[in-house]
């Protein structure tokens, strides 16, 4: 969910469900500062945390940086073992920055709605590209970098065909795990 949804009642309602019948779920939160083109500033209180609204229904958080692929996988790895290992609802909130519209692919930034620069500022904290400088420097070439994005993009394009050539669910399936008194 983005962090303009945790306005809404149904976010409050689903923590405390959550909490209440401990659902082994986790939410995670990409928090891009704007809830579609308003700056959160301007929509909600001041210090107004959303580890905070979670913690307060019961729900174990947790905050990091989203833009830091280890910090977003070892955070991610953290609330898996936890969720797995108590059997309750953990929250994640993710800090990061959405360079395109609110709902397209079509850049923005000419609306005016963000601060001057912001969106540079984000895109030179690509993830991507950080995380692929990173393994440059340590441990991986140009090339089988090159040959790994080569691979993750065929193991995509598997996966979207699969998905593409497999049948809809039947009827049958609808009301199948889900919550029932």
């Amino acid at each position: 969910l983005g962090d303009g949804a945790t306005e809404e009642g149904v976010f409050s309602e689903a923590l405390d469900f959550a909490s209440l019948k401990d659902v082994p779920i986790i939410f995670v939160c990409e928090n891009n500062f704007y809830s579609v083109y308003s700056n959160l500033e301007v929509r909600q209180a001041k210090g107004r945390e959303i580890t905070k609204i979670a913690e307060s229904h019961g729900v174990k958080s947790y905050k990091g940086n989203g833009n830091d692929i280890l910090e977003v996988y070892n955070i991610t790895e953290t609330t898996i073992n936890y969720v797995k290992n108590d059997k309750k609802p953990a929250l994640i909130e993710f800090e990061t920055f959405r360079w395109l519209e609110h709902c397209g692919p079509n850049w923005d930034d000419n609306l005016g709605y963000r601060r001057k620069g912001e969106l540079q500022k984000w895109m030179e904290a690509c993830p991507i590209k950080n995380f692929e400088k990173k393994l440059i420097g340590n441990e991986l070439d140009k090339n089988k970098i090159k040959k790994l994005k080569e691979k993750i993009s065929k193991e995509i394009n598997e996966a979207f065909d699969y998905a593409k050539k497999s049948p809809f669910p039947s009827i049958e399936l609808l009301n199948l795990h889900i919550y029932k008194n």
